[in-house]
């Protein structure tokens, strides 16, 4: 039996198959719809509320944004931001997810008997056991991938140059991408095979640096930062006791929490503030003389 599962519910798609067997009074016909409204309204909290970051007690306090992930019923995942939307739909031998807004991590289990696709914005990406990244904008979809291949099936047309009025539209030839390689679809041009180009390491690691928790902070007291960052790291920052007034010292930026290497440079460049080691696992910050 096939599924599809919506990221988002909307309340409207409720109501309309909100039905009843006999005729109701227009009081019981609003109280049920009042019901539903809530009932929808809490299921899509449940669904939301840990790719929405809660807002924070005051203006200056850090904001920690967590990526969010989902298992599907074969064993696939999903990690993806919180303003990505998507819907999921398993329906005989094809296994679909419709990417309608934003970007996401893709590692599907291996199944060579149903076929894993992700569509986005008209274009196609097909793998069988692999991980991918496929990200949706205005423009374009960008493929990346880190593990097996993937065969991409950029947009169909009926507007070749040349092409008869009213004829069927051609399909455009596939590419396969392979680990370590990126490719992007214009939206904007069909009919063209867009190039591959290698991707390395550290070029992949930036592209999916969203997959890591992130904290970001304006105004806020140096202090409260490191309080943030100390929770989610092994490496831990210290105050010097020397540099009492350091503390209150107001920062703005956004970073990933394990990338100390950066918030290091952003409190030198900016604060004039000089991080000394001490130990593997500990790391002194002190005002410049």
């Amino acid at each position: 039996m096939g599924m599809a599962v919506d990221i988002v519910s909307p309340i409207e798609t409720v109501l309309v198959q909100l039905g009843v067997s006999r005729p109701m009074s227009r009081r019981r016909a609003i109280a049920a719809a009042c019901v539903s409204i809530f009932m929808v309204a809490g299921i899509t909290w449940l669904t939301q509320r840990a790719t929405v970051p809660s807002p924070p007690s005051s203006p200056n306090q850090p904001v920690v944004f967590l990526p969010e992930h989902r298992m599907l019923p074969d064993g696939s995942r999903i990690d993806f931001p919180a303003s990505t939307q998507f819907m999921v739909e398993f329906s005989g031998p094809l296994r679909r997810v419709i990417l309608r807004h934003g970007e996401a991590l893709f590692q599907v289990a291996k199944n060579p008997a149903r076929p894993f696709v992700v569509e986005a914005g008209g274009v196609k990406v097909r793998a069988v056991g692999t991980a991918f990244s496929v990200q949706l904008s205005r423009e374009s979809v960008e493929v990346l991938v880190t593990e097996g291949k993937v065969r991409v099936e950029p947009l169909r047309t009926s507007a070749l140059v040349g092409q008869t009025a009213g004829a069927p539209a051609p399909t455009v030839g596939a590419s396969v991408v392979a680990a370590g390689q990126c490719t992007v679809v214009s939206l904007a041009t069909t009919g063209l095979m867009p190039s591959i180009v290698p991707v390395t390491p550290e070029e992949v690691a930036r592209r999916l640096a969203w997959r890591n928790p992130r904290v970001e902070f304006s105004g806020t007291p140096l202090s409260a930062v490191i309080t943030v960052l100390n929770r989610r790291n092994r490496v831990q920052f210290v105050i010097d006791p020397d540099s009492p007034a350091l503390g209150a010292t107001e920062v703005s930026g956004l970073f990933c929490t394990d990338d100390t290497a950066a918030f290091i440079r952003m409190l030198a460049d900016g604060f004039g503030v000089k991080a000394e080691k001490r130990g593997p696992e500990e790391i002194v910050l002190h005002k410049e003389p």
